[in-house]
């Protein structure tokens, strides 16, 4: 698998993301400074940086970090987190995270849509710890305790026959209870979803992306890829919050791409 992460910080500067290749794992971290204090980059730098070493491999695990003990004592802030690890298995990933933001599964034929111009078989996997006014109810922070901390975990199998896309994010991207339902006013009321323009966006920068793409060189240019997208869609449309993204690619989802190409 391939794991690649970025972010721009374009308000607050509070988000923060990194991979880490290690031995037996690989890793994906992506973290969003709670905007509400001054200081919360502190903490996100701390939980990315505590989950790029080898001896933290959960986020209980973190429960130990004198690093982030150290920080509660002296910082007032706090931070979300979306972590992502492959332990040795080449087709499990899992999945642990608090608070919002989120994450998108998709296969290599996402793009062979024979309704629609926009691509729309994928399947969000977050759901998003917020309470009924917005507020987070699963968070790192100086007052965090055993219940804020208590992460939600997805064990998946990556078997699609046409291979498998993550992306993960965070809320300025898009977040699921953003995406409201809405009932439209024809005679059987159909039940319609928004979805993130930035979603769409990037699934269709992706879409350019694996036709151009020179697949003997696929790791390099998608890394490229990862790093240049948010600030495509801050031209395009400006963030009005931080935002970072991170992917896992198959090896089974560019082998796809490429025989397609």
């Amino acid at each position: 698998m391939i794991f690649t992460a970025h972010t721009l910080n374009t308000k607050l500067n509070q988000d923060s993301s990194d991979v880490a290749l290690l031995d037996n794992s690989s890793r994906l971290v992506i973290c969003d400074g709670i905007g509400e204090f001054t200081d919360s980059l502190k903490y996100s730098d701390c939980i990315v940086n505590e989950l790029m070493k080898p001896k933290f491999s959960s986020l209980k695990d973190l429960s130990k970090s004198n690093a982030l003990s150290d920080l509660k004592k002296t910082t007032i802030g706090g931070t979300t987190v979306i972590y992502a690890h492959n332990e040795k298995s080449k087709s499990k990933l899992s999945i642990q995270y608090l608070g919002n933001g989120g994450a998108i599964h998709l296969g290599g034929d996402f793009n062979e849509n024979s309704i629609s111009d926009y691509p729309y078989r994928y399947h969000s996997l977050l759901l998003p710890h917020i309470n009924n006014d917005g507020s987070l109810i699963r968070f790192i922070s100086k007052d965090s305790g055993a219940k804020e901390e208590e992460a939600s975990k997805l064990n998946l199998t990556l078997n699609n026959p046409f291979g498998d896309l993550l992306m993960f994010y965070t809320d300025g991207i898009s977040s699921l209870e953003d995406r409201m339902i809405i009932v439209d006013e024809s005679e059987d009321k159909r039940h319609w979803r928004h979805e993130s323009s930035d979603i769409q966006f990037i699934l269709q920068k992706l879409i350019s992306f694996l036709k151009d793409c020179d697949f003997e060189n696929f790791e390099d240019q998608f890394r490229g890829f990862t790093g240049t997208i948010l600030e495509d869609i801050h031209e395009a449309t400006p963030f009005d919050d931080d935002a970072s993204i991170g992917f896992v690619v198959t090896h089974d989802f560019i082998d796809y791409h490429k025989a397609k190409k």
